[in-house]
């Protein structure tokens, strides 16, 4: 993990770029676990997250926060043909760059999720960078710690 706090870092040395990013989530338990490809255009500047997105359930906004010298991060993602059903994401952010982190639901339902900066396209691009899995412990820590 990344030791941020350590002197002060501008916002161009940290993993929260801005543009097209992409990556995964996770939905399931046991045998039915499955990783769902996201892919958003997210905006982050003076701590402030917001964008938009795809994956299987439709479009989406993001509404978030995050802190350059902490590494955190934490979104809410709104789906447009469902205002009501809001995601919250808290994860957080490494040099590779990457953000890694938990997503929950108000119903209490919780999974993983990945993120990394590149463009859109089909699942191989998901393959090729899911070969470190989503620390679930750690994750759902991120939760807890933001809920």
């Amino acid at each position: 993990m990344a030791t941020y706090g350590v002197g002060r870092m501008s916002e161009y040395d940290t993993p929260f770029q801005s543009g097209p990013w992409q990556g995964f989530y996770v939905y399931g338990a046991g045998r039915d676990q499955a990783r769902h490809r996201q892919d958003l255009r997210l905006e982050f500047a003076e701590g402030k997250i917001k964008g938009t997105g795809l994956d299987d359930i439709g479009p989406f906004s993001v509404s978030g926060r995050y802190d350059v010298d902490g590494g955190r991060c934490s979104w809410t993602k709104v789906y447009m043909h469902r205002p009501m059903a809001a995601v919250f994401y808290s994860g957080v952010g490494e040099p590779e760059p990457v953000i890694y982190g938990a997503w929950a639901l108000p119903n209490g339902d919780r999974g993983g999720f990945k993120l990394w900066p590149g463009g859109t396209g089909g699942l191989e691009g998901v393959g090729a960078r899911e070969e470190a899995d989503v620390p679930a412990a750690r994750a759902a820590g991120l939760i807890d710690e933001y809920a």
